[in-house]
């Protein structure tokens, strides 16, 4: 079975937005977050580099095993 997150994109997402849109991320306006569910482990490794490479610079992703 695979393992899937909720991955939750916090701090300066504005300048990034439109990418996180284009990876199902959704906008929480209660808690300002970007909420994406049911994502692989692939994806998340993904998510991990575009912040370490800068190109999400000073975004700060949680992920949570669902």
């Amino acid at each position: 079975m695979k393992n899937l997150f909720v991955v939750i994109a916090s701090g300066r997402t504005f300048p990034v937005k439109d990418d996180l849109k284009s990876w199902d991320f959704n906008w929480d306006k209660d808690r300002q977050l970007w909420i994406a569910v049911g994502v692989d482990e692939a994806t998340c490794a993904l998510f991990r580099h575009k912040v370490s490479s800068g190109e999400w610079d000073e975004v700060e992703l949680e992920f949570k095993k669902i």
